[in-house]
């Protein structure tokens, strides 16, 4: 899955560059051990307004501020290398999994297969590895071998794709996932179900009013009467 942002370690420098990124309604993933370097200490000095503090009590809270932002998500897992690819990176971690799917899913379509890949991973519960998405995949009826080798054959095309889509959600103001188009309404972000519901019910009522008034037959103006002319007086 595509991310803005991957944060290497969640301790404190981690917590509040990620805090930032998802306040700026950006996408980011937090890779992290548990293994912060202060983890013998029994306090920690230095940091303004947490001088004395427990390091682990301090960072325990800080998780779960950083957690509150829908658009942030936890990996316990170490990071192990990084690639560039195009115009982002894709980590790789010490377990195999690759945190990036996006261009596998774009390369699906050399075989008519993409709105099937795109389903299959959207509705897929719990996290995406590459073991995990090679099997969904597969179980998605995608010949996943075919993909990684369509992907590597229009590598160009693909990473020109997502140049263009990123342009096209920068265009619209949408700088994470997900945002939504309701009408003529633009929801950038996760919003709550309620929230999501009066915004439907608010862009449904605005289209009828419009179709209404597109509909309504126009007043006819009535033809304005000839003036009236004075005779001249019989010689």
């Amino acid at each position: 899955m595509h991310r803005d942002a991957i944060v290497i370690g969640g301790s404190f420098a981690g917590l509040s560059a990620a805090m930032y990124i998802a306040r700026a309604l950006r996408s980011v993933a937090v890779l992290d051990t548990g293994l912060p370097r202060n983890r013998f200490a029994d306090h920690s000095h230095g940091f303004f307004g947490q001088d004395g503090g427990v390091p682990g009590e301090m960072l325990a809270r800080a998780r779960e501020q950083v957690a509150a932002y829908p658009t942030v998500s936890f990996i316990e897992e170490r990071a192990v290398a990084a690639e560039k690819q195009g115009d982002g990176f894709a980590v790789r971690l010490a377990n195999g999994d690759v945190l990036e799917a996006s261009r596998l899913v774009l390369a699906t379509k050399y075989q008519g297969k993409f709105g099937e890949a795109h389903n299959a991973l959207m509705t897929h519960v719990g996290r995406l590895t590459t073991s995990t998405i090679d099997e969904t995949l597969t179980a998605a009826g995608i010949d996943v071998a075919r993909a990684k080798d369509d992907l590597e054959t229009h590598k160009a095309e693909i990473e020109a794709l997502l140049v263009r889509n990123n342009e096209q959600a920068e265009g619209l103001g949408f700088n994470s996932t997900p945002s939504f188009i309701v009408g003529t309404f633009r929801i950038p972000g996760v919003m709550k179900p309620e929230l999501f519901k009066l915004a439907i019910a608010d862009a449904r009522a605005k289209a009828k009013q419009e179709s209404k008034a597109k509909a309504a037959p126009k007043a006819k103006s009535k033809p304005k009467a000839a003036p009236k002319t004075k005779e001249a007086p019989a010689k």
